[in-house]
């Protein structure tokens, strides 16, 4: 076959492939499934968004101290760019201080970038792929909750730099798919602008989305070569414009600051991944799967070769489709099931069964094998324009979603991290199995309708399965704290205590409490700051072991002494993820910090149970001692 009979096959079976979708599912289908799916998930899980106590308090109290002149990197010690807490304090001083206020902004970028998603796919694929990837993407990641703490959703995450981050890095691709499409300078100077605000949020994001940047520059570089164009424009006008928001924080805080912390507080992650030894902690360690590099390994192998297994049956079984032996091609299916059963035992929730395809064991293997083929097949036939137009966007999101999966190479999974880390490869293996494949498959031996549909069918269950898995958390929240704006929903006291003490506890902050009266809330805590709208005194947001890492605990405690608040609140925090005993009691995490508080403070109410103690949760309000007051 020659290259140019090769470019028509190819050409007739992307062709066949939207006449089929378009036959029975027209363009406007996908909007309005998706459109219909993202109010049913918003009302489904309202406000249950958010973890009470770990970590997304301080989404809210840092953006809430901003709007009351308080400065960060000077006033507030932070450990990521700058980007979320002053957009997230732009949103409160437009429309108010309140969770609400948040939920509605989040909302709007979840629906942004899954608008996103749904163009790049629409346009490298075809309207029915791109729907079935953004319903994944909303009902596995958008909404999701696969673990009894919240925060990894797109509502309310457990860091808005991550979410923020990989909005804009979605945003890079798209405006760098428009630009091959439509070859417009501003384009490519707008995917250079998002990756520079990629970079002002976190440091592994902005590693996977330079990568994929590189990629697609190289891309168009060795095109631009073959057709005798150089595009060394492009690449300056796409630097220059990455450059830009980063050279304008750094502006921004240096009014601030003296400059050499702006630019410390611009480099945001990357200033304690070089400087401090928080990556080799047990919880990163583990989180990546180098606690059990071997087993991790097995596991890995084994899912992986489930998948080949049932991918290669459905495949067998469209190649035999007109030979008049469906049950060969239903006994191969159900085979290769048996055999993933076997091979890939349940890496999530046993009681709720085993996805078919989406899960996250094989996604390092197969984002790596798919980017290697979508380079290679663009490079051989460079010069055609469509195959461009198609493929860059495609070799820029296998790219992305292959060393996003850096943080967790050993050990990857759709849950905790894995909602933004695993995302995009996630995308990918579903835009493979709807649209690539099948395309290949018809383009070789003119099949493929039977691989998409089985495939499809799966995707489908396993957005169910997940869906179910998420309600399993989310039919158990029937409990509120705080109040209007502030509303939280959630387990009540028969599933979980912590909800009903927390709302005691913020009842006794306003009886024992002056209104100017400072807290820290120790190791975790800051959300009762935020509900109740009292300031820590301190540059320290929380006292987890990774913020020992990186600051000190004498650093910690110099700043406690130089700024003491008038109470403490010991908040009972489990932290065996950390490979530590509970603060104050090892001897190695906090130690120090828990003498100071026993010498200045006294209590002044338990509630529930003492903590820090055993696995029971309780608070512990302290009052600073009269002559330490006087002192």
């Amino acid at each position: 076959m020659t290259q140019s009979d090769e470019g028509s096959c190819t050409m007739r079976s992307v062709s066949h492939t939207k006449r089929i979708s378009v036959a029975w599912w027209g363009p406007w289908c996908g909007p309005v499934v998706i459109s219909t799916s993202f109010l049913l998930l918003t009302i489904w899980s309202w406000r249950k968004w958010p973890d009470l106590l770990v970590d997304f308090g301080r989404e809210l109290y840092v953006p809430w101290q901003l709007t009351l002149g308080r400065v960060l990197y000077t006033d507030i010690n932070y450990f990521h760019g700058p980007l979320s807490p002053y957009l997230n304090s732009l949103w409160f001083q437009l429309f108010g201080v309140s969770f609400t206020t948040l939920i509605f902004a989040n909302l709007v970028i979840l629906a942004a970038i899954t608008c996103l998603i749904y163009t790049i796919f629409r346009d490298a694929c075809d309207h029915l792929t791109a729907t079935v990837v953004s319903m994944t993407f909303l009902c596995v990641f958008g909404f999701g909750q696969y673990l009894p703490w919240g925060n990894y959703n797109f509502v309310s995450p457990y860091s808005h730099e991550i979410t923020h981050g990989i909005g804009f890095a979605v945003g890079m691709i798209f405006f760098f798919a428009s630009y091959v499409r439509y070859r417009q300078l501003y384009l490519i100077m707008l995917a250079g602008l998002c990756l520079g605000l990629v970079f002002l949020t976190k440091a592994e994001i902005f590693l996977a989305a330079t990568a994929a940047a590189a990629i697609g520059l190289g891309l168009l570089e060795i095109s631009g070569r073959s057709m005798g164009r150089r595009s060394g424009i492009t690449s300056l006008a796409f630097i220059g414009a990455t450059l830009l928001p980063i050279a304008s924080f750094i502006a921004f805080l240096s009014v601030r600051m003296p400059a050499i912390q702006a630019l410390r507080g611009v480099a945001g992650t990357w200033m304690p991944l070089l400087t401090t030894n928080v990556v080799n902690d047990h919880f990163q360690q583990h989180g990546m799967g180098l606690s059990d590099p071997g087993g991790n390994l097995l596991r890995m192998a084994q899912a992986s070769a489930g998948i080949m297994l049932l991918v290669g049956a459905v495949t067998a079984a469209d190649a035999r489709r007109g030979l008049q032996k469906t049950w060969l091609s239903v006994l191969l299916v159900v085979i290769a099931l048996l055999a993933k059963l076997i091979l890939a035992p349940d890496l999530f929730t046993g009681q709720l069964g085993i996805p078919f395809l989406l899960i996250g064991p094989p996604l390092p293997l197969f984002s790596l094998v798919a980017a290697i083929a979508i380079i290679t097949g663009y490079i051989r036939r460079r010069t055609e324009s469509h195959i461009a137009i198609r493929l860059v966007p495609l070799a820029m999101w296998a790219v992305l979603s292959f060393v996003l999966l850096g943080k967790m190479i050993l050990y990857p999974r759709l849950f905790h991290y894995g909602f933004v880390l695993a995302m995009p490869a996630t995308i990918l293996l579903v835009a493979c199995s709807v649209w690539m494949v099948p395309g290949l498959l018809r383009r070789l031996c003119g099949g493929g309708d039977l691989f998409r549909k089985i495939t499809m069918a799966m995707v489908l269950l396993d957005i169910s399965f997940y869906l179910i898995g998420s309600h399993v958390f989310y039919s158990r929240k029937d409990y509120v704290v705080g109040n209007d704006g502030d509303a939280i929903v959630t387990y009540g006291p028969q599933w979980d205590l912590t909800g009903s003490v927390v709302t005691r506890t913020l009842q006794r902050i306003q009886l024992l409490m002056p209104p100017g009266a400072t807290f820290v809330a120790l190791p975790e805590g800051v959300m009762l700051n935020y509900l109740s709208r009292r300031s820590s005194p301190t540059l320290y947001i929380d006292f987890v072991p990774s913020a020992m890492t990186m600051y000190g605990e004498a650093n910690i405690l110099e700043s406690l002494k130089t700024h003491p608040p008038d109470f403490i609140l010991l908040v009972h925090r489990m932290t065996q993820e950390y490979g530590v005993g509970y603060f104050g009691t090892d001897p190695s995490y906090g130690r120090q910090i828990m003498e100071w508080v026993e010498s200045d403070y006294v209590t002044e109410e338990r509630i529930l149970n003492e903590p820090l103690k055993d696995e029971r949760f309780g608070i512990e309000i302290l009052k600073r001692r009269p002559q330490q007051q006087a002192g």
